[in-house]
């Protein structure tokens, strides 16, 4: 591929801004929203849970705050129904914020197992290259890995090639090359 290509596509990916979500919580969430919509969002998440009549799901929310400023939103929910595993499913979404703005999303499954978290994105569509899923677009991508607690964490973010590391950079370009 050839410089020219490379810098049209690092420019188309560095311009994106809208995630394409995550795996399980559904929010109209973008990587590059200000930290209050985040909040705001957040809060009527969970005032919504405070309402249902139906399945109890149990949704509480907090605030972390470094330097006088919003550092992260976290979601908590408990007891969300998963049909496909006819089981509950229990996890955090950690919104987090730089320069009051959000960064990126890291989802902490706290009772599902690694494959289990995996076949959330087998009808998605992703690509997988390596340990990193790709959405379509390529604006955003997302790993998983396991905590030192045993927890999953899908970890969700805009994709800047730059900041990739250079053998996963190298196979995009690949991969953007083959379908030219």
């Amino acid at each position: 591929m050839s410089k020219r290509h490379c810098l049209l596509l690092m420019l188309f990916l560095l311009s994106q801004e809208i995630a394409s979500g995550q795996s399980i919580e559904r929010l109209k969430v973008y990587i590059g929203q200000k930290a209050t919509e985040i909040q705001t969002i957040v809060g009527n998440e969970v005032q919504t849970h405070y309402n249902a009549k139906d399945w109890l799901t149990k949704t509480r929310a907090q605030i972390k705050h470094a330097n006088g400023c919003v550092s992260e939103v976290i979601l908590y929910k408990e007891n969300v129904l998963i049909p496909e595993f006819q089981k509950s499913a229990n996890y955090c979404v950690h919104y987090i914020i730089k320069g009051d703005t959000l960064s990126h999303i890291a989802t902490e499954y706290l009772n599902l197992n690694m494959k289990e978290v995996r076949s959330f994105f087998s009808t998605a569509h992703v690509t997988r290259v390596r340990d990193y899923y790709f959405f379509t677009s390529y604006q955003n991508y997302f790993f998983l890995y396991l905590t030192d607690k045993g927890t999953i964490v899908e970890d969700f973010r805009k994709t800047i090639l730059a900041e990739l590391p250079p053998n996963i950079q190298e196979e995009i370009i690949m991969l953007n090359k083959k379908f030219e």
